[in-house]
């Protein structure tokens, strides 16, 4: 990894230059650290964007185009500046689907902001099953012993934004952070403290180290699903380096 001083580094955002002093860049996580070397990199050969392209079927309320962020956007990323418009706009590419699994009930209510069909995630509700099976069969409570298989319910409404809309994974990214200490204690949900509503320091680095892994990955890599084949990176033989870095995805 490249090294440079305190004194290298603008306090405001300059094009080609690193964006936290080498020391401070040593302590993020790896993902991080890779990403900025790959801007250094792209600031060298002339890269001034990356583009985002948005597959037609990632959400259903109308089509989806395109966009681009800028390396000033990732800068004000590593500086923790401005989170909430970067957390939204970058994270919600991702789909989660959230599920709530009720032992007692015989219970699982699905979360998902794409409203897919069961089908989407069939594998997964069987081995829930196989999962509750096990559980009865140690002894495990159930109100009703005589049903076999799992009730699901689904497409519940995200009460904050409308359904299908990328605001609506954003919303739900939220309460798998808030509720994923739950998932081992189903029979103890206590109320949750108001230190679990803030974001601090150690997550808001783990998050910004797993949307660069995702830029990285899913974006500025050729085989990714969010990667934009039209875009300058992938057209200009200079960035092929840039865009082909995974080299176990290629095929010779």
């Amino acid at each position: 990894m490249q090294s440079w001083s305190s004194d290298e580094v603008p306090k405001e955002y300059e094009y080609g230059k690193p964006f936290l002093p080498f020391n401070l860049m040593c302590e993020l996580p790896w993902p991080m650290r890779l990403m900025h070397q790959s801007y250094l990199r792209a600031s060298e050969l002339g890269l001034g964007m990356i583009t985002v392209h948005v597959p037609e079927d990632a959400f259903k309320d109308g089509p989806n185009a395109n966009f681009a962020f800028t390396f000033k956007d990732l800068h004000a990323f590593f500086k923790m500046d401005k989170m909430d418009i970067n957390l939204v706009g970058a994270w919600c590419l991702e789909h989660y689907i959230l599920f709530l699994v009720y032992p007692t009930d015989q219970t699982i209510v699905v979360l998902d902001p794409a409203d897919y069909g069961k089908d989407a995630y069939m594998e997964f509700l069987c081995l829930l099953n196989l999962a509750h099976g096990r559980y009865k069969k140690r002894g495990g409570y159930v109100k009703n012993p005589s049903r076999e298989k799992l009730y699901i319910r689904g497409r519940w409404p995200c009460y904050k934004q409308p359904s299908l809309t990328n605001l609506c994974g954003y919303y739900m990214c939220e309460m798998l952070r808030v509720n994923g200490r739950y998932k081992t204690e189903f029979t103890d949900l206590p109320s949750i403290p108001y230190s679990g509503s803030q974001f601090d320091q150690k997550t808001l680095i783990n998050l910004c180290a797993d949307l660069c892994r995702f830029i990285r990955r899913d974006i500025c890599n050729h085989p990714g699903e969010f990667y934009d084949p039209h875009s300058k990176l992938a057209t200009d033989p200079k960035f092929k380096n840039l865009r082909e870095w995974e080299r176990e995805h290629a095929v010779d």
